[in-house]
């Protein structure tokens, strides 16, 4: 097992989705240089994979 494993088992963060990702962002705000748009570029453009994870009470 791998230690991010490691940690998003102990901190209780869940594997998400872009849509997921996207949604909180509109909602709460972030960084400009990781805006969805911004990141969906790079997801299609460059075939870049980013992994999405959220945390679940």
């Amino acid at each position: 097992m791998k230690i991010q494993e490691v940690k998003r088992i102990l901190t209780r963060w869940e594997p998400s989705s872009f849509s997921l990702y996207r949604e909180a962002f509109t909602q709460y705000g972030g960084s400009i240089n990781m805006h969805p748009d911004i990141v969906d570029y790079f997801m299609r453009r460059h075939n870049w994979h980013f992994k999405f994870f959220h945390y679940k009470e």
